[in-house]
Parts: structure tokens; sequence; C-alpha cells
């Protein structure tokens, strides 16, 4: 029953300020031959960028690819947090989200010719910092390299575990793994499922990530309940390719 209090005074708090947003795009090329991987990421990093952070709301745009390369379903992933996650319904948003749709490096009229994006909106509900990073893995100023990814829908009537779950249990798991910078949860704004995002950055390159350690966060007694009955559990690991924007500035 503390817990639940707890939980509930978050909730509250949370309710009386703007609440921040994040729009979690994902992208993939649909024909290889006709868009080059390098051509793409040209047009993502010269381009869409400067039009996103010159028009937008958002003052951070963080880029990564996937581990696995470009033949998986989702390759490329785009961070853009933002003060009110209202902002990313709005017709302001949305104008530019239209505005964004030509392109003179690819040389189209309409991008979705040869790009296949997902826009995402999510709202913030909460941010878990490290606390145990080893001697030297503080930020320093530079972006945690690694990000792993994982999308949640959990099992009817269970979102109150799962927030319990990631408040009580999990992130402190995540805190004890060697690299761990912070763990961010969103909740899908528009409630298409799996709703729930957890973005966990590591001060590590991918191959370095503690595989013993994670699968021993994802193996105790909750988390392999909440895994075993989720409608949906999808983990990718990315790493960063491009950030633009204040250093200062967090997810």
């Amino acid at each position: 029953m503390v817990l639940v209090h707890i939980l509930d005074k978050l909730t509250q708090t949370r309710g009386s300020t703007k609440t921040p947003g994040l729009m979690f795009v994902t992208s993939s090329v649909l024909d290889p031959q006709k868009t080059p991987d390098e051509l793409y990421n040209r047009y993502y990093d010269e381009e869409l960028l400067g039009h996103i952070m010159a028009s937008s709301k958002t003052e951070l745009a963080l880029r990564y690819k996937n581990v696995k390369g470009t033949e998986v379903p989702v390759p490329y992933i785009s961070l853009h947090p933002c003060e009110d996650c209202e902002y990313l319904c709005s017709p302001e948003n949305l104008q530019l989200i239209e505005d964004a749709n030509k392109s003179e490096i690819l040389e189209c009229d309409d991008i979705s010719t040869l790009i296949s994006f997902s826009l995402q909106p999510y709202s913030k509900f909460e941010t878990f910092e490290g606390y145990s990073r080893e001697s030297g893995d503080d930020d320093n100023g530079q972006r945690a390299p690694t990000l792993v990814v994982t999308a949640i829908e959990p099992a009817e009537g269970q979102d109150r575990n799962l927030k319990l779950w990631y408040e009580c249990q999990h992130m402190d798991m995540l805190n004890m793994c060697r690299g761990f910078r912070r763990g961010t949860v969103y909740v899908r704004i528009d409630g298409v499922c799996p709703r729930y995002l957890e973005l966990a950055e590591f001060g590590c390159e991918a191959e370095d990530l503690p595989e013993h350690q994670l699968s021993q966060v994802y193996t105790s007694n909750w988390s392999t309940m909440i895994t075993n009955r989720s409608k949906v559990f999808q983990q990718d690991v990315f790493t960063l390719i491009k950030a633009q924007g204040p250093s200062y500035l967090q997810l």
C-alpha cells in the first residue's frame, strides 16, 4: 500500500506541470538501390535535422543505428525531446512534418516514396539517473554511445504493476550494471501498442555491454513475470551516430 501511495503522489506531481515529451522516429530506406545508406544519412543529417531544429520546439536531436545493421525492421531511430508533450500532436508540429516532405538532396517531392518513417509521440513517465558508475564513467560532456531500447505492452490490467516494477526494482537493477548512465521511461500519447518505451543509456560501446549483468536484470522473478505476461516485449541495441544540440540536454 505504501508503494501505491508513492506512485499516486508521483503521478499527481507530474500532472501539475507540463509533461516533457518525445518524438520517437523510426526510419528505413525502401529501396537501397535507389537510396544508398550514405545518401540517406547525408539527407537526414544535412537536410532533415536542420529543418527540424530550426522549425520545432526541440533543442536536441539524437540519431542511432541498430547494431545489427540495416537489414532489420528498425535500422535507424531518431529522438526529439521537447518540454511539453502536447506540442507533439499540435497543428504547428503537424505542419512541420508536412513541410519536411520534400528533399533537395534526394531530388524528391514526396519523401515517403523513398523512405519509410514512423513518428511515435510519447510523454515522459520518469528518468532514473545512474548512481553506481565506475570511476571515469561520468558524462564529461559526452553522449552515451549505446542505447538499449525496450518497447513493452503489458498484460491487461497490469499497467500499475509495470510502473511499480520500473520504480521499485528494474531501474535499481540496471543501475548496478557496469556503464549504466540513465534510464528514461515514456508512455505513448496516442495509446498505440506497445505503449511503454524504455531508453537505457550506457557509457560503453555496444560490444562492451555487460551481458551477464543484463541477463540477471531480466531474470528476476518480477522481471520474468513482466516479460512473460506482456503482450509485446521488444528489445534492440543502437549506437549513437549523430547528436545535435547542447551537451547538457538529456532525454
